[in-house]
């Protein structure tokens, strides 16, 4: 047996779903798996990976993982919005936030007053966190190190981890290399977008919340959907102008509309992550949205975000995979207040409408602070 330890550093907090356990750090059972196809994908796929390397009758291969996170942690209380008063009370409990940040899951319980309910996930930054390898085969230990080191650049862990959360590198890695490393994706490569940030924590998550906002729907600034502008170049408008129409103007008609076939209007917004409701508080509307055929329940944005941090110093840095075509031209219906009565049906756009890579650089094209990361 071969064993191997080195120290990682964490950039930003881990949303871990056992957070009020001593020692919650990342998971061997997230990371392994993971790791495991970076590795086949490296050597080319699965026929070119040496037998040995599997566990037997296995798809995984064969090493073990283990990660010991040591003292306690920072922990941060997460809420994509928190009104004055509540910031108060958790600044008087000495209570660690971050918000705004793209995490909706603690604002009910926290609009409550609930600060130490169990439900409450919190964000945990580790200041030494050790991974243990060990390993039967000679030549895979050989590579396990750098094959972890690599993938930890591209990937993110936990909860939220397209939205930046959840980021680790070897602890010796260095911005340089950081941005060597993953300019040579030969996904991402020559499509990464970098924006140097001065700050702590909350302003690297207020960023981004502010950053997503604005490529997707907009925001209560008056900048406008950078997905909308897309779209509207190319003849299509978006959903929400629908939604207005006929489940909030013209709410209380209680009847069915079907716009799947209207090619002026779709629902463009899916491209980057479903939403599961679309909430409008002041009048008292929730439009639950749903596939219609029942089988696409989630789907994850194909825009990731990392965040290094160096001597005090956050740099961050977006990029995308391809849109997958399962979400191309499919049903999906918006119910007000999930009445079965009172509902639209929109379809996505059609395969070939949308390019990621075009669409961002239109986006960070707009007065934006964010550049292309140089090879």
């Amino acid at each position: 047996m071969y064993t191997l330890t080195f120290k990682l550093k964490q950039h930003t907090p881990l949303i871990h779903f056992q957070h009020e356990q001593a020692g919650a750090t990342l998971r061997a059972t997230e990371v392994k798996p993971k790791l495991d196809r970076f590795i086949i994908e490296k050597m080319g796929g699965k026929a070119n990976v040496p037998p040995e390397w599997f566990i037997p009758n296995k798809e995984a291969l064969d090493y073990k993982l283990s990660f010991v996170a040591e003292g306690a942690p920072e922990s941060y209380l997460i809420a994509s919005l928190l009104p004055k008063q509540k910031k108060t009370e958790l600044d008087n409990s000495n209570i660690a936030y971050l918000s705004p940040a793209p995490y909706f899951a603690n604002n009910e319980l926290i609009k409550k007053g609930l600060f130490a309910d169990t439900e409450l996930k919190k964000g945990l930054i580790h200041k030494t966190i050790t991974v243990k390898m060990l390993c039967f085969h000679t030549t895979l230990f050989e590579k396990l190190e750098a094959y972890l080191s690599e993938m930890l650049v591209y990937e993110n862990f936990g909860t939220r981890q397209s939205k930046g959360f959840g980021g680790f590198t070897a602890e010796e890695m260095t911005r340089a290399e950081f941005e060597k490393t993953l300019n040579q994706h030969n996904v991402y490569k020559n499509n990464i977008y970098s924006h140097k940030i001065t700050g702590n924590l909350q302003s690297i998550f207020k960023e981004i919340d502010d950053r997503y906002k604005i490529l997707k729907g907009g925001d209560s600034k008056g900048n406008d959907s950078q997905m909308m502008l897309y779209f509207r170049k190319n003849g299509i408008d978006w959903e929400k102008k629908r939604i207005n129409q006929r489940l909030i103007n013209g709410r209380g008609n209680l009847k069915s509309d079907d716009y799947s076939q209207d090619e002026q209007h779709k629902y463009i917004r899916a491209f980057l992550g479903l939403a599961e409701l679309y909430e409008y508080p002041q009048l008292g509307i929730r439009i639950k949205i749903e596939h219609s055929g029942k089988q696409i329940e989630r789907y994850r944005s194909p825009i990731n975000i990392k965040v290094f941090e160096e001597n005090g110093r956050y740099t961050i840095y977006l990029f995308a995979n391809p849109v997958s075509e399962e979400i191309y031209d499919q049903t999906f219906k918006f119910s007000v207040n999930a009445n079965a009565n009172e509902y639209i049906l929109l379809n996505t756009p059609a395969k070939g409408s949308f390019n990621i890579q075009i669409f961002l650089k239109m986006a960070m094209g707009n007065g934006n602070t964010y550049s292309l990361l140089k090879t």
